[in-house]
């Protein structure tokens, strides 16, 4: 050490007689009394002088601290490319193994296969359909099918303990919450509701393979093309014979027709047609005869209408009832 040293920390003198204390890392002297008053800076491996890496002995130090912890340092470090090197060249082509390389082509040629035999298989969307009745609620069509919310299947003859909410249904058919608690009304603003929408293969449909969709004995039919032509016609005949011109009214009648052929009261009138004799009989309310009962019904509400809607100016309703003179009652004019 030379004749006169300077502290690491507070940069002061320090004379030879003095012992200052030196760090283990680059032999720095530091003073006793910045030691009495940080007794860390002992503790500090690398100092403060070598632990900043922007000076050149902080930036060795961090070098040389990193090669002996990690030793994978060096061995990468020694490993490094240099330009010229002959031993970096690749292998040849005749030390590469040969009897692994017909191994890997033949095994994921297969997999690809059934792979894409599995994606060429044409998929078919599967609904059930339930139609909705007067008596019908939300709550009770999902206890019928057993909706489950997780699969969006129908289970036909579940257990008890497995009914879960209708809140599938709702999301399926686009309904309102309330259609669950305040406004089951609603439910009868649909003519039909989904119950479950499926993707299956067309090879199960043409086995009639899953019994969750074709073995649920409901009788629940699709509203095809051909079904949406013969309303439109019904409509169009309904107009003709009753003059109207705004096809909603059309559409209103023949709907409420169709209604009233799934109203639980079918059974009772049934038996009263098939009575003997008598002239209180009621037709059977069918397809066959929906559009002669919304003729029916569209001229019963004309008559009604015809009949209560008479002007009543003549029949003395809303108007002064004379009694008689002020003079006769004692009032003098």
């Amino acid at each position: 050490m030379a004749s006169s040293s300077f502290c690491l920390t507070c940069s002061s003198e320090l004379a030879l007689e003095r012992s200052p204390w030196l760090t283990p890392c680059c032999s720095t002297p530091i003073c006793s009394s910045c030691l009495s008053r940080n007794p860390r800076l002992k503790d500090y491996i690398p100092c403060l002088k070598c632990g900043d890496v922007k000076t050149l002995e902080g930036e060795r130090a961090a070098r040389s601290r990193r090669a002996m912890r990690d030793p994978r340092a060096q061995m990468e470090e020694s490993d490094m490319f240099t330009i010229g090197d002959d031993e970096d060249d690749p292998p040849a082509y005749d030390d590469a193994p040969i009897d692994c390389q017909p191994e890997r082509s033949a095994e994921p040629s297969g997999d690809h296969a059934h792979v894409g035999s599995l994606s060429e298989e044409e998929m078919e969307t599967v609904e059930i359909r339930h139609p909705v009745s007067k008596s019908d609620t939300l709550l009770f069509i999902a206890r019928r099918y057993a909706v489950d919310v997780s699969r969006r299947t129908a289970v036909v003859h579940p257990p008890i303990d497995t009914l879960s909410q209708p809140h599938e249904i709702v999301a399926l058919n686009d309904l309102p919450p309330a259609v669950l608690s305040s406004q089951p009304h609603l439910l009868r603003t649909r003519q039909t509701l989904i119950i479950s929408r499926r993707q299956i293969p067309k090879s199960k449909l043409a086995n009639g393979g899953d019994p969750l969709v074709f073995d649920s004995g409901l009788g629940v039919a699709e509203q095809t093309e051909d079904d949406k032509r013969e309303r439109e016609r019904a409509v169009k005949r309904f107009q003709l014979l009753t003059k109207t011109i705004d096809p909603g009214v059309g559409q209103a009648y023949m709907g409420l027709s169709e209604l009233e052929e799934e109203d639980g009261l079918l059974d009772e009138s049934f038996e009263g047609e098939n009575d003997a004799g008598g002239s209180g009989k009621k037709a059977l309310r069918e397809p066959a005869n929906r559009e002669d009962r919304a003729l029916e019904a569209f001229y019963g509400d004309e008559q009604w209408e015809h009949e209560a809607g008479k002007p009543t100016r003549g029949q003395g309703v809303g108007r002064w009832k004379t009694i008689g003179n002020g003079s006769n009652l004692g009032i003098k004019v």
